[in-house]
């Protein structure tokens, strides 16, 4: 299928009352994922291994993140806006 041919297929897949704006998001998110796809093909990828290994780092970062948050009481955002207010107000 030609691009012309995804991309007009695309379109008549959406509703009657689409928007301009929804008919370019879904033509710009076929675009990427044709991209993402050529990329893989032309061996461009990240290989699995350490897309595990970064996800494994933002859960450990995660974790440590909840486990310091904890220490300082924050439990809402009010409670991180309140903790940058003291901490603004003592670097003066």
């Amino acid at each position: 299928m030609t691009t012309k041919e995804t991309a007009i297929r695309a379109i008549e897949d959406l509703p009657e009352d689409s928007s301009w704006e929804e008919i370019l998001e879904r033509i710009r998110f076929i675009s990427s994922v044709q991209q993402g796809l050529a990329e893989l093909d032309a061996g461009k990828g990240v290989p699995d291994e350490d897309i595990k290994k970064e996800i494994s780092e933002w859960r450990e970062l995660q974790c440590h993140m909840s486990e310091r948050a904890s220490e300082l009481g924050i439990k809402t955002e009010d409670d991180v806006d309140r903790l940058i207010h003291e901490f603004r107000t003592n670097s003066r």
